[in-house]
């Protein structure tokens, strides 16, 4: 099975690629900052190979954090280890991927 890890899942454009993606093929690690807005998607996702997990795109230490989780969690239930996305964050401001520099998009530099 193919492994997608999918950003800003709670709503949006990321919960709709994880529902796509899981409903054609690829378990999906849905990676969201605030875990108490996940009910919406695991109501979506029931049945599906969803798994949610706390991911916040502007930690470096979230990043590292959910990337090593979704490889354990992947090997741990035998999962042909195929990670095949993670998706960039949009940038808030222009709704496109941005260059970074330090994780934060040119626009919310001060």
């Amino acid at each position: 099975m193919k492994i997608a890890v999918v950003t800003g899942t709670s709503t949006g454009i990321g919960f709709a690629t994880s529902l796509h993606l899981a409903r054609n093929g690829y378990r999906v690690f849905a990676g969201m900052r605030n875990l108490a807005k996940a009910e919406p998607l695991r109501t979506a996702a029931a049945g599906l190979p969803v798994e949610v997990i706390a991911l916040d795109v502007t930690s470096g230490a979230s990043i590292d954090a959910g990337r090593v989780f979704a490889v354990r969690r992947a090997r741990e239930t035998s999962d042909l280890l195929r990670i095949t996305a993670i998706l960039p964050a949009l940038c808030p401001i222009c709704h496109r991927h941005c260059e970074t520099r330090d994780r934060m998009s040119p626009h919310e530099r001060t």
